[in-house]
């Protein structure tokens, strides 16, 4: 045999040798990601009952509220997280109880023990089952990262075998690119976020996207495929700038197409609907960050109107627990209001109850709200305990600013 025929044989078995490797690879990537998969499944399994369990404890707690939910927006009810069914059930419960107790009367203050007493029974296991659910999504984000990355190599050894072993850095690159992509989607779809930053910040997290050039070609990658809505409002608070994001009808076909998933609404949609502007939007949330931040357990950003003794309703922009107590807060920003409608909703205000709690973007916003509901008061004599939060200035503490507000010869 001579040396070409010789070089041949042996370039031939070194090629089966590759192509055997390769099946050997391919076949433990393949049960690598089965089992990946299992776990996946049964994450999401188990945080489908933790659902169950606290949608339960909601029936119990606040079934007025779901009732509510349900006849306003089946679609949203049907699909809302377990963490945000936890901190509507901690809100709206709290709510309850606090009206309760102002009743002051024999029955009422009788199912006001009632429902203190269901409260701490339930309070621990709602704690526990949200410690549960972030502890199950965590696991999940782990899973679906690892099985992404499996997908990637196991790609990347077909083509890489296909192209002559040519491009392999260019395959797992477009790979790669593809996998961030469905990141973002599948993030927006689950979670509703809609500031850009925080949403950065999960794929930086739990996915590896780098800050960047490669994450600012994420989401441009994906607004030139016209999944994504984008807007940036002029801040009111200097260096908060941020970009609003949302899915597109066409982010949210994709979704659906992808996974038969349906998106929760954005909190964007959701908040501006609500308030009727994009700045006002961005302040809710800067103000929902900020009471947490200074230890609310929860903040609802949809709370429900709550009815006056009068037969009107006060609608606050959130409604926060703290140390087990509801506050109403109102997000105040410096721009023209009608000052009738205004009146009418500090008395409305002062009839739930007399605490004004307030965060406003700058000290102009402050100011003004301070001359606002000053002025309320002492016109309709009401005394009122004031509490503002500047969130450009506070930085060690809750409220900026505390104050009584007592025309005289009135107590609170």
């Amino acid at each position: 045999m001579d040396n070409e025929a010789i070089a041949g044989d042996e370039r031939l078995q070194e090629a089966l040798l590759e192509v055997r490797h390769l099946r050997l690879n391919l076949a433990q990537l393949v049960a690598n990601y089965q089992g990946l998969e299992q776990l996946r499944a049964q994450a999401e399994a188990r945080e489908r009952g933790l659902a169950r369990a606290l949608r339960g404890i909601a029936e119990t707690l606040i079934p007025e509220r779901l009732a509510e939910l349900a006849r306003q927006d089946p679609v949203r009810f049907q699909s809302l997280p377990a963490i945000d069914l936890a901190r509507l059930v901690q809100t709206e419960a709290a709510a309850k109880l606090y009206r309760l107790q102002m009743g002051q009367s024999g029955p009422v203050t009788d199912q006001a023990q009632a429902l203190e007493r269901r409260l701490q029974e339930h309070g621990q296991e709602i704690a526990a089952l949200q410690a549960r659910l972030a502890a199950s999504e965590a696991e999940r984000q782990q899973a679906e990262a690892r099985a992404r990355a499996l997908e990637a190599r196991m790609a990347a050894l077909l083509e890489q075998r296909a192209a002559g072993q040519e491009t392999p850095a260019a395959v797992e690159a477009d790979l790669e690119g593809e996998a961030r992509d469905h990141a973002l989607l599948r993030l927006l779809a689950t979670t509703g976020l809609s500031r850009r930053k925080e949403i950065e910040r999960l794929l930086q997290e739990r996915h590896g996207v780098p800050e960047g050039g490669s994450m600012q070609r994420l989401f441009e990658r994906a607004v030139r495929a016209g999944w994504l809505v984008t807007a940036r409002p002029k801040p009111d608070v200097r260096g908060r700038s941020t970009e609003l994001v949302r899915l597109s009808e066409a982010g949210v076909e994709e979704v659906m197409r992808r996974w038969g998933l349906e998106p929760v609404p954005s909190e964007w949609q959701r908040l501006v609907a609500r308030h009727g502007s994009d700045a006002h939007v961005l302040l809710t949330l800067d103000a929902r960050d900020h009471l947490l931040r200074f230890g609310a357990t929860a903040v609802d950003l949809d709370p429900a109107p709550v009815p006056t003794p009068d037969g009107g309703t006060f609608a606050p922009d959130l409604v926060a627990v703290l140390e087990g107590r509801p506050l109403y807060v109102e997000c105040e920003r410096d721009t023209r209001k009608d000052p009738a409608a205004r009146a009418r909703k500090w008395a409305n205000h002062y009839q739930v109850s007399q605490d004004f709690c307030l965060i406003c973007p700058d000290a102009a916003a402050q100011k003004a709200i301070v001359s606002e509901i000053t002025a309320w008061a002492l016109e309709a004599e009401r005394a009122v305990r004031l509490h503002v939060a500047c969130l450009a200035r506070a930085a060690d503490r809750l409220w900026t600013l505390e104050r009584e507000i007592r025309p005289r010869n009135h107590s609170i």
